[in-house]
C-alpha cells in the first residue's frame, strides 16, 4: 500500500469517531462522490442514439463473415497474399542479391590488394559475408 493511501486511511480513522452516529460512513460518502463524478463525465462524453446504422462497414462485415461467402473470400485473399509474397518478392530479392554480391566482388579485390592470406579471405568474404548475403537476399523481401 502506498504512503498516500496509508496517510488517507489514517486521516479517515481519526475523523470517524468525531462524526455523529447518524452521519453515513465517511468511506461511503467518498465512494459516492467518486461515482457521481464518473457519472457526470460519462454523461458528457457518451452519445446515445441509433446504435445500429447500416453503413459500409456493417455491410462489408456481414458479407465477409457470412456463412456462404466468408470462407471463399478469405481463401481468395490468402491466395492473393501468398502469390504476392512468392512472386512479388523475387524482384527485390534479385536486386538485393546482385548488389550484395557486387559488394562481395569489391571486398575480394580489396583483400587481394591488401595482400590478405587466402584462409582469411575464405573465412571472412567467401564464408561469412557470402552466407549473410544469401540469407538476407532470400529471406528479407518476403518478410518485408
Amino acid at each position: 500500500m502506498s504512503t498516500i493511501n496509508k496517510h488517507g486511511l489514517s486521516i479517515i480513522r481519526e475523523i470517524e469517531p468525531l462524526l455523529p452516529g447518524n452521519v453515513p460512513n465517511i468511506k461511503d460518502r467518498i465512494v459516492s462522490g467518486i461515482y457521481q463524478q464518473a457519472e457526470g463525465i460519462s454523461s458528457q462524453v457518451v452519445r446515445t442514439g441509433n446504435p445500429y446504422q447500416a453503413g459500409l462497414e456493417t455491410r462489408l462485415d456481414s458479407i465477409l463473415t457470412s456463412r456462404w461467402l466468408g470462407f471463399p473470400i478469405m481463401l481468395l485473399l490468402l491466395t492473393l497474399v501468398l502469390w504476392i509474397t512468392i512472386t512479388g518478392a523475387n524482384y527485390p530479392s534479385q536486386l538485393l542479391a546482385s548488389s550484395l554480391f557486387w559488394i562481395e566482388e569489391q571486398l575480394l579485390h580489396l583483400f587481394a590488394a591488401l595482400g590478405a592470406p587466402a584462409w582469411l579471405t575464405g573465412i571472412l568474404i567467401q564464408g561469412m559475408y557470402r552466407s549473410l548475403a544469401w540469407v538476407v537476399s532470400v529471406m528479407l523481401p518476403p518478410m518485408a
